[in-house]
């Protein structure tokens, strides 16, 4: 996971700021908040998400709005952390276990099978992202696993 190390420790700058407000606008909207208490929910993070640019959030909260599937889908966890361990490999000199942190986005029911649902607002080429991000997809669903009790 070598691209970690091209963040900085203060965070994800403008886009990673712009893109958590727009989850909590999402969160929002899942939570029975309509589009416009949605906006206003995420408005009220400025605090937390100083960098956000909130015009392009609530741009694409609003594209992500409007998508039937987005409003119709069922839900078995919304904005929820997860905390796990993995044992060390056994050539690993720390004999330390690696410890995973993380908040999932959503947990969808589909056809009755839980689908992980993470939601990128980069602008980069979507497949570039979505190898980008595998790691993290993969950990997150063994945590969705954990949390459900359930694969």
């Amino acid at each position: 996971m070598s691209y970690l190390w091209e963040y900085d420790d203060e965070g994800g700058g403008v886009a990673g700021d712009t893109g958590s407000a727009m989850h909590k606008a999402a969160a929002a909207m899942h939570k029975g908040k309509d589009t416009a208490e949605s906006l206003e929910v995420m408005q009220g993070m400025v605090h937390e998400y100083p960098r956000a640019d909130f015009q392009d959030a609530a741009g694409m909260f609003l594209s992500y709005a409007l998508d039937d599937r987005n409003r119709t889908a069922k839900f078995l966890l919304i904005e929820e952390r997860i905390s796990f361990q993995i044992a060390p490999a056994e050539n690993d000199p720390t004999g330390a276990p690696i410890q995973v942190v993380g908040t999932l986005d959503q947990v969808r029911l589909v056809d009755g099978t839980p689908k992980l649902w993470d939601i990128k607002t980069s602008k980069k080429d979507q497949i570039q992202q979505l190898h980008k991000h595998q790691m993290q997809i993969a950990a997150y669903c063994i945590g969705a696993t954990i949390r459900l009790g359930r694969t």
